[in-house]
């Protein structure tokens, strides 16, 4: 009996959907499925060096860049963009199909990464947004209209919405399985450094948060690392901050365990491996991401983290205490989860021959 075939697509939006993926890849992979993976940029860099021996390929996509300032209005003009890129995805897909028949697709956040004949597993947090409600409902519209022709809807967060809030909260009419948080960290010893920094975003806001980072960590004397989230770079010294572009994933879990003073993003795979390994942090948004303000907020109300915004951080001679605490989660249900999939694609390959 053949292995399952499996197409992974992952949105090149930064490193967090490719981080978080690993963990599903390992899932398939324990359950003998036959994966191959297409993303494109940082997100596909890094893949291929975590992964140099599976068949990576790399995807159509549009580049979407951000401001300093309006970055809504930014991204708003790019729409048009991302939309034609959703049909190249689906371009993409079919071609390879017709190449290698795959008896099972699945998308993190990728809404072109479908087949009609194959089935198809869309995995998202976001279901809902944070803005004004005629926003709102055009949006919950426009997602709707994107995953219909996905089979099943995979969220990383429990059925109580207990990490993502109202974000994965939804009336959708579709097989939906939540897999609990999922992180790609190993619980591995402390390292002894007091001040961790980690810098993740699109650019400008990337190096932004570095440089903001690397001037207050100078400042406080203390040894300090700044994990800079770029696989092409190499590793610098600045006084007591050591740069680290692209860690593993064990001495990433080890600086984070042991950090005293821990800086990250609010973005939901930061969030879910502060979740996995029991860690507080002091959370800064991404400029101009609703998703990532509001999810630094639901995290300062409902577990007391502390946060700051960019531009605090990019004037503050001094970082608030970390506070707060989420609740320690342990594992997630995707072995099961990919047992049932593996289930419901046996049965759709055998529709589609009947």
């Amino acid at each position: 009996m053949r292995s399952t075939k499996v197409l992974f697509g992952i949105l090149d939006w930064g490193l967090g959907h490719a981080t978080r993926s690993v963990a599903i890849i390992e899932a398939l992979r324990a359950n003998g499925a036959d994966v191959e993976v297409a993303s494109r940029g940082t997100a596909l860099s890094w893949l291929k060096q975590r992964y140099p021996n599976l068949t990576m390929r790399e995807k159509p996509g549009k580049n979407i860049s951000y401001a300093e300032r309006f970055n809504t209005v930014k991204i708003a003009s790019q729409l048009p963009a991302f939309a034609a890129s959703i049909k190249e995805e689906q371009t993409f897909v079919a071609e390879l199909h017709k190449e290698n028949a795959y008896d099972l697709i699945i998308s993190d956040n990728c809404y072109g990464f479908f087949h009609p004949d194959v089935y198809s597993v869309f995995i998202t947090h976001q279901l809902e947004v944070d803005l004004p409600f005629a926003v709102r409902s055009v949006f919950r519209t426009t997602v709707k209209t994107l995953i219909r022709p996905f089979n099943t809807i995979w969220i990383p967060d429990t059925p109580e919405h207990i990490f993502s809030g109202k974000l994965s909260k939804h009336s959708i009419d579709m097989q939906v399985e939540y897999l609990g948080p999922i992180s790609h960290l190993p619980i591995a010893i402390r390292s002894p450094y007091p001040l961790v920094g980690m810098v993740s975003g699109p650019e400008p806001h990337r190096d932004l948060m570095e440089r903001a980072l690397i001037d207050l960590f100078l400042k406080d004397g203390r040894q300090a690392i700044v994990i800079a989230g770029d696989p092409q770079r190499e590793e610098t010294t600045q006084g007591n901050v050591t740069i680290k572009p692209n860690p593993g994933a064990g001495e990433l879990s080890s600086l984070l365990r042991g950090a005293e003073t821990l800086v990250c993003r609010s973005g939901y795979s930061s969030l879910m491996d502060l979740a996995i390994l029991g860690k507080r942090a002091i959370l800064v948004p991404t400029p101009g991401q609703p998703e990532q303000t509001y999810l630094a907020r639901l995290w300062h109300e409902t577990f007391g983290y502390a946060t700051m915004s960019q531009s605090e951080l990019e004037t503050a001679t001094t970082l608030p205490l970390m506070t707060g605490l989420a609740p320690t989660y342990k594992g997630n249900s995707l072995d099961v989860a990919v047992k049932r999939l593996f289930e419901r694609t046996a049965s759709n390959a055998s529709v589609q021959v009947n």
